[in-house]
């Protein structure tokens, strides 16, 4: 039993890239970690699987210059985005009294070698959570980073 695959732009399959053996049940397992969409199938003998595409979300860091600002202090939002995609919109996003969140400023990632940065600077006046999302393209899913709390005082 082997796996192929295509990565995006989805245009053939690689044959045979990986391989493995089938338990008692029938049962078998592959493991992959792609870089970018992919679309799998796997192959026994002469017969086909159906396809699967697998979606890959991009990585995205969130850094505070400084996570207890005094109010009205500017903070500088900084972080990079795994693999590079120079020139992709960055929003930085604040949650809300509901739950949900709200663009509050955006900004591009510049280049960096494999990975894209990018930095913006906020004025905090009060008690905030924050994340980044970075847009989506036609071979990653949208990012989202981990969420950063402000704790602005006096």
């Amino acid at each position: 039993m082997t796996l192929d695959g295509a990565p995006h732009p989805f245009t053939s399959f690689t044959n045979n890239i990986a391989a493995t053996i089938t338990s008692a049940g029938g049962d078998y397992a592959f493991t992959r970690r792609p870089r970018r969409h992919t679309r799998y199938r796997v192959r026994v003998g002469g017969v086909l699987s159906p396809t699967v595409t697998v979606l890959v979300r991009q990585r995205v860091s969130l850094r505070l210059s400084d996570r207890t600002p005094r109010r009205g202090q500017l903070v500088r939002f900084s972080g990079r985005s795994c693999p590079a995609h120079d020139g992709a919109v960055v929003s930085i996003q604040k949650r809300t009294s509901s739950g949900g969140w709200r663009t509050v400023r955006r900004t591009r990632l510049r280049d960096a070698s494999r990975c894209s940065t990018y930095s913006r600077r906020l004025r905090i006046y009060r008690d905030a959570t924050f994340r980044t999302v970075v847009a989506r393209d036609a071979d990653h899913a949208r990012g989202f980073s981990r969420r950063r709390f402000a704790d602005a005082h006096r």
